[in-house]
């Protein structure tokens, strides 16, 4: 593992690259993920290149048009029988695009803006907790899609573990 850049797009931090895996991830462990991510993450890191924060709409608009090369990819394995769950699902760009591909879509969103808007946009059971301690623990899935999440978990082999 390297250092790969010490500066980022609002200020200072250390990103690390694996070359083993050719996963890049910025440090930074952080005590409580579901408090983090609610209370101060979209605060800190936006999409928007002139503001430092953002909200579920906004995030929606900006990434839902860029989820077709997932859809493309992934929809030849999904079936109307399936029972699926998206960890980290953002504001629900991904879920709009399958809901009608599956059965049933369970979603995890440590931000509940993001989860509120998931829920009453896409009437998606969502919970705000990690999935280990979420109510979707003990579930059984034909698929689990997790995109862009793992450079936010401060243990990945537990979290990747947790999801098998």
């Amino acid at each position: 593992m390297w250092e790969r850049n010490n500066q980022l797009r609002r200020g200072k931090g250390i990103v690390y690259y694996c070359n083993k895996c050719d996963h890049g991830f910025i440090e930074n462990k952080i005590e409580d993920l579901k408090e983090y991510y609610d209370k101060q993450y979209r605060k800190e890191y936006s999409h928007k290149s002139d503001e430092a924060s953002t909200n579920a709409k906004e995030i929606f608009e900006t990434y839902s048009n860029y989820q077709m090369p997932r859809i493309n990819y992934i929809e030849k394995f999904l079936t109307e029988k399936d029972h699926v769950l998206e960890v980290g699902a953002s504001a629900g760009q991904f879920i709009m695009h399958i809901k009608d591909k599956v059965k049933k879509i369970d979603a995890i969103e440590l931000d509940t803006n993001c989860a509120k808007f998931i829920h009453d946009n896409f009437q998606t059971d969502i919970d705000t907790h990690e999935l280990k301690s979420s109510k979707f623990k003990d579930n059984s899935y034909n698929c689990v899609f997790s995109f862009q999440v793992l450079e936010h978990t401060n243990e990945p082999q537990n979290f990747i573990n947790d999801l098998i």
